[in-house]
Order: structure tokens, then C-alpha cells, then sequence
């Protein structure tokens, strides 16, 4: 898939803001991102995960040793 013009200017526009995107017949909002914003967030995101399932697994523990 090719980014059109109007949404390269709107990217140029935005800097480092998301651009929104409506699809007008169905309403459904897209946000356009560059890719290595998109891959840093899911880098946040896999972190982020992965510290929340490291808090229940020493949470569980925990409960186990203190039983």
C-alpha cells in the first residue's frame, strides 16, 4: 500500500503527533503512525507486559512462600 499525498502532508504537518484517519463510510478511525514510532511502542508495550506478568509471578510466589 502506497501513503497518498494529502496523508504525507498531513504526516508532515502532524511531526510527531498522530495523524487520524476516518474511513467515511464505515466511521472507523485509523491513526497513522511512522514505523519506528509503531516499533518503539510495541517495544513499550512487550516491556511493559512483560514487567505486569513478572509482578503476578512474584506476587503468586510470594503468597506461596509466606502459606
Amino acid at each position: 500500500m502506497t501513503i497518498t499525498t494529502e496523508m504525507k502532508q498531513a504526516v508532515a504537518r502532524a511531526g510527531i503527533e498522530p495523524v487520524r484517519v476516518n474511513d467515511p463510510e464505515t466511521g472507523t478511525l485509523y491513526v497513522l503512525i511512522r514505523e519506528d514510532v509503531y516499533r518503539q511502542m510495541r517495544e513499550i508495550v512487550g516491556l511493559e507486559s512483560a514487567e505486569r506478568e513478572l509482578d503476578v509471578y512474584e506476587d503468586t510466589q510470594s503468597r506461596h512462600t509466606n502459606s
